[in-house]
């Protein structure tokens, strides 16, 4: 009955604090070390926000590593030529020694080239994905029976779309106690009250 109330209210919170956000996906059941969530992005090439439901059972590890994939945009060239630079032919004259301490000479002629290089004639934006990850830390998590299973979210906010840092928030959905979470860089611990 406790864990019941405690999920209606947690639903309803959730919807309440994030509603701006994109609308929570399934529960992805954490099953080893890993689980990998996609790419987070925005249709619109914009900073992303996505909100994860992670179900935690009694075969979950101590720390699960998620993978995810953030786009976002950098500063490179977008418009290059490709100039051509002409070397001409070389002449020499190249000379070897006699045994009567003179020299043969003779001219040699080294044939010209051209060398083709890519130019930068314009600077602009360009879309690129960068791979990241961030661990789920249960050590001080209540332990689970072979049947029992917990939930909780996590939301993934891009800072901006020129960079690939992201701010974390999490919280437990439905838990078996209540829990402390302490978000870092890239670590959300979750501590059984």
């Amino acid at each position: 009955m406790m864990k019941m109330i405690v999920s209606v209210l947690a639903m309803v919170m959730a919807q309440a604090l994030l509603a701006d956000d994109a609308p929570a996906s399934s529960v992805i059941d954490l099953v080893g070390k890993e689980a990998h969530v996609g790419t987070i992005s925005n249709s619109e090439y914009a900073k992303a926000s996505q909100t994860f439901v992670f179900k935690r059972t009694a075969k979950t590890a101590e720390k699960v590593t998620v993978n995810y994939e953030l786009l976002f945009v950098r500063n490179e060239c977008v418009e290059a030529d490709v100039e051509v630079t002409a070397v001409p032919e070389l002449k020499r004259t190249v000379c070897t020694p006699n045994l009567d301490l003179g020299h043969a000479c003779s001219e040699v002629v080294f044939e010209g080239y051209q060398t083709a290089k890519r130019v930068c004639k314009k600077q602009g934006l360009v879309l690129d994905r960068a791979k990241k990850s961030l661990v789920l830390n249960f050590k001080k998590a209540v332990k689970l029976t072979p049947t029992g299973d917990e939930t909780f979210e996590v939301n993934v906010a891009q800072t901006s779309m020129q960079e690939t840092k992201a701010v974390l928030r999490a919280r437990a959905l439905e838990t078996d106690s209540v829990y402390k979470t302490k978000v870092g860089r890239d670590e959300i611990k979750f501590k059984a009250e």
